[in-house]
């Protein structure tokens, strides 16, 4: 094994490596091949952009798939939502013209991203160290997979959930859905963007670590800014024992927020699919609406749908679940956690932000009882009044009245 390795590691480097070595080229050669590189990325952009253009009425509305479906891993299919069909309009004689061309133009860049970035190592490869050419190559191989798939997972879970909440929230409401095309590719794209890049970070943080542009200690000083952790309770395997744990991890991993949640049927998984079935006896419906469609009803009316645990009941996970939250919130473990900060005004306005986040989020998202909700409303109310206080400065000179 380990001499079929060598092997392949000296056949990479007398065939790949050795010839890219730099040749000591003067600046100006170096230019021209920039040069060289850049125009033949940009006639490859271009060809490939006159062939998207031909089928962007397609790709746009391979775009709107999301609006008003969902996503099945189970059958790899799509399912239509409950949502009322939502026309596209455009409020400009060219808009509908010039999102054709940014969708065209936005996936030519992307298909064509691996020969750019194969132009783009050929044009560096030469200056770099023979360590920096073993980890680059599979770097930039890794990055292009992360986006695609940053993108996919973006495209086929994110961006469905998205849409129909929001959509949902906006006719419960009693508005009438009427979305701009422009207002809606835009949407789009920056989401599908967005989860790419955020699937390079990883990688990006490796990368820099490896050139030596960030460290353990670097990370670890900055950490307290970024991260905030996110924990599902009511898993299959989840027991009594899971809560105490858990809490546990999320202080010792000295989190500066962190929510706690309960496992949903949320559409498009498993488990949504396994509970819909078992509810296809009931005929139970709110508004007018059955309860395995939940997010249509109205949220004066919407019941809290738990997916079923084997051990735990509902009622005994919220109440864990609620327990989770009142001890990492409390008074004490803010005020420890607020050491991110220096000054004292800024670990009081933590220690704010903490309570009215857990006001927010903790018993509104999970009491059962509206007096329960209301009462955490007005906490919340409460405590956004001083919070808002520590973050108001003077006016300047030149905006005072008079």
């Amino acid at each position: 094994m380990s001499n079929g390795l060598s092997s392949l590691n000296k056949w990479l480097q007398d065939t790949i490596f050795k010839p890219l070595e730099d040749k000591k080229m003067p600046v100006m050669e170096h230019l021209v091949e920039l040069q060289v590189r850049l125009t033949r990325a940009v006639i490859i952009t271009a060809v490939v952009f006159v062939g998207t253009f031909f089928y962007a009425d397609m790709l746009v509305k391979w775009l709107r798939i999301p609006l008003q479906n969902m996503f099945m891993p189970s059958s790899l299919s799509w399912v239509p939502t409950d949502l009322p069909t939502v026309p596209f309009v455009f409020l400009a004689p060219a808009e509908a013209l010039w999102q054709n061309v940014k969708v065209a133009g936005l996936f030519a860049l992307v298909a064509v991203t691996p020969y750019i970035l194969l132009e783009v190592w050929h044009f560096v490869v030469p200056g770099l160290h023979a360590q920096e050419r073993r980890f680059v190559g599979p770097f930039v191989l890794l990055s292009t997979v992360a986006f695609y798939a940053g993108v996919g997972f973006s495209f086929f879970f994110v961006l469905p959930f998205a849409l129909n909440f929001l959509v949902s929230y906006g006719v419960n409401a009693g508005f009438i859905p009427q979305i701009s095309i422009a207002q809606y590719v835009g949407f789009a794209l920056w989401f599908l963007m967005v989860f790419g890049l955020i699937f390079e970070v990883p990688l990006a943080i490796t990368l820099m670590a490896k050139l030596g542009w960030v460290d353990a200690p670097f990370l670890r000083r900055y950490r307290k800014w970024a991260l905030l952790g996110s924990f599902i309770f009511g898993l299959p395997s989840d027991r009594p024992e899971t809560f105490e744990t858990t809490l546990s991890v999320a202080q010792r991993a000295d989190l500066a927020f962190a929510q706690f949640v309960m496992l949903m049927p949320f559409p498009g998984t498993v488990d949504f699919e396994h509970w819909e079935k078992m509810m296809e006896q009931d005929q139970t419906r709110i508004a007018g609406i059955p309860v395995t469609r939940h997010w249509l009803i109205p949220r004066e009316l919407r019941p809290k749908i738990y997916s079923p645990h084997p051990v735990m009941s509902a009622e005994e996970i919220r109440q864990r679940t609620q327990m989770v939250w009142d001890k990492f919130y409390n008074l004490k473990s803010i005020w420890r956690r607020s050491h991110c900060v220096k000054s004292i005004k800024s670990r009081l306005a933590f220690l704010l932000i903490s309570k009215l986040y857990r006001q927010m989020y903790a018993n509104t998202g999970i009491a059962i009882d509206s007096a329960r909700v209301t009462r955490s409303v007005r906490w919340a109310r409460w405590l956004a009044k001083p919070c808002r206080m520590l973050f108001v400065a003077r006016p300047m000179l030149n905006s005072r009245s008079g």
